[in-house]
């Protein structure tokens, strides 16, 4: 089996309704949970919290790629997103799993000073299987 890895936008914090986000952010919604919810783990939600689909196919295995992908994205949009995701708890949600012993990424100065201008958080969860995994 391959590496899969993708990246997605993620805003919590908010009162507007869910609609307006998507609305505003432009992508698709792939979670919601609201205040008061509980997880599928039965965790407590406190916050308001959406999260984008991937502005991206997938395909590539470096999740710079996708961080390069949602930039772009952000950036063809309204002043309006940016002031939102700056008022609000945003970021990045990184997800990369590896298939193969020592699965690494690089995050170019640039990169992560266009995240920063943005006052975007970036999270990584990073999954490495070796094929003795597969067994």
């Amino acid at each position: 089996m391959s590496s899969r890895v993708y990246a997605y936008l993620t805003v919590s914090g908010f009162s507007c309704e869910p609609n307006a986000i998507t609305a505003l952010v432009g992508l698709p919604m792939a979670r919601l949970g609201l205040s008061g919810d509980r997880t599928r783990g039965d965790r407590l939600v406190t916050e308001n919290t959406w999260s984008s689909q991937p502005p991206v196919p997938p395909g590539e295995e470096q999740p710079d790629y996708y961080v390069s992908a949602i930039l772009d994205h952000i950036a063809t949009r309204s002043a309006e997103l940016t002031n939102f995701l700056r008022s609000h708890s945003s970021g990045i949600n990184c997800v990369g799993e590896f298939r193969r012993i020592n699965g690494g990424f690089h995050m170019s100065q640039e990169l992560v000073s266009r995240c920063a201008s943005l006052g975007l958080w970036l999270d990584f969860d990073l999954y490495n299987f070796t094929m003795q995994d597969e067994r």
